[in-house]
């Protein structure tokens, strides 16, 4: 491999860490207290550079697809994250907002009122969003670590 093709290689492999390191904490805070999703945005960049780099970055060569251990926490990671999401379906009962109109908390769907809310609703909507947002990125990471090699791993060079 040329020098560029192993500093995207490795870079890439480190983006893919990075970004399932910073969705797993935001993840688990969502579960410690609230958190908005606009927390989500470093995990959205960080990914986005991932996926630039996994468009240049060649396919390995010589793995298998079943041996890789980011395929199996890929594929765990998409099952996670819809279950996730009906969760938040489930739980706000389809609401894309919560709001306070006349002192009351109310769900929201497309800026129309879709029912009562209470307060413990309206404090946990924001993290719920990250909640969801965060799981199916570290999910998309996981996938993308596949198309790169880890800097120890020489698999993918011809002998």
């Amino acid at each position: 491999m040329a020098r560029t093709q192993v500093f995207q290689n490795r870079l890439g492999f480190a983006l893919s860490i990075a970004t399932l390191s910073v969705c797993a904490i935001l993840h688990l805070a969502t579960f410690l207290g609230t958190v908005p999703p606009i927390w989500i945005v470093p995990a959205f960049c960080l990914l986005g550079l991932t996926i630039i780099l996994a468009n240049m970055v060649r396919p390995k060569r010589g793995s298998r697809w079943f041996t890789n251990g980011f395929v199996y926490a890929g594929w765990v990671l998409l099952v996670y994250a819809v279950l996730t999401f009906v969760y938040v379906y489930k739980t706000t009962r389809g609401a894309t907002g919560v709001e306070i109109i006349n002192g009351q908390y109310v769900s929201t769907y497309k800026s129309h009122i879709t029912g009562p809310a209470t307060e413990r609703e309206y404090r946990e909507f924001p993290s719920l969003e990250t909640r969801v947002l965060s799981a199916w990125f570290a999910m998309m990471a996981a996938f993308c670590a596949t198309r790169f090699t880890a800097a120890g791993d020489h698999s993918s060079r011809r002998t």
